[in-house]
């Protein structure tokens, strides 16, 4: 025969503290779940903007990555400016030499010039993992134009150095001020009055 354990009745102390247990067990395991759900990402559906066809982010992009000997180009730009402000630390690279720099490039400025002809949209970036391909700035043309600015100031062309002046700003203010609010909600349209 199986002895029968004697039970002991619950206190009202401790039916209280089981109650009180299980009260607390249940609001923390639902405040749990509703923390987890306020920190989910919410499902929404953006819809993609038209891009332009052809796209001048597209070409300067393509232009970007063809610049040939971008570092000679970068040091040869960095060198003129540091000799501009220390003229005894090191020479220059003559205009000649620099404008061996230019047509080894001239497919990539000419591509430059065309593209400043289109509309600029950048693709959207719809998620963290994708990275912005763009380096924001188009670094190597944007040396480039100023090279090509240097070479025509050293033959004293004044209005080509002027004009490469321009395209490198009108390349930094596509590559800026199209992605501002303002250009995205459609309020300005940088190619408005240009050819």
């Amino acid at each position: 025969m199986v002895s029968q354990r004697k039970r002991i009745p619950w206190s009202h102390w401790d039916r209280f503290l089981m109650t009180v247990l299980s009260v607390v067990l249940v609001l923390v395991v639902c405040l749990g779940i509703w923390f987890h759900r306020l920190e989910e990402n919410p499902a929404v559906s953006i819809p993609t903007p038209q891009m332009p066809s052809p796209n001048a982010y597209d070409l300067l992009t393509a232009a970007d990555s063809a610049v040939v000997d971008a570092r000679k180009i970068r040091w040869a730009v960095e060198e003129d400016v540091l000799t501009s402000l220390f003229p005894k630390n090191g020479r220059r690279l003559t205009t000649a030499q620099k404008a061996t720099l230019l047509r080894e490039n001239a497919d990539v400025l000419l591509s430059v010039r065309r593209s400043l002809r289109y509309s600029y949209r950048k693709p959207p970036i719809r998620s963290l993992s994708e990275r912005d391909s763009e380096g924001a700035n188009f670094g190597e043309i944007a040396d480039l134009l100023e090279l090509d600015a240097q070479v025509n100031n050293g033959r004293k062309n004044w209005g080509a150095a002027c004009e490469a002046e321009m395209e490198l700003r009108n390349c930094i203010e596509r590559s800026v001020w199209c992605q501002s609010p303002e250009h995205q909600r459609g309020q300005g349209n940088l190619n408005e009055g240009h050819a």
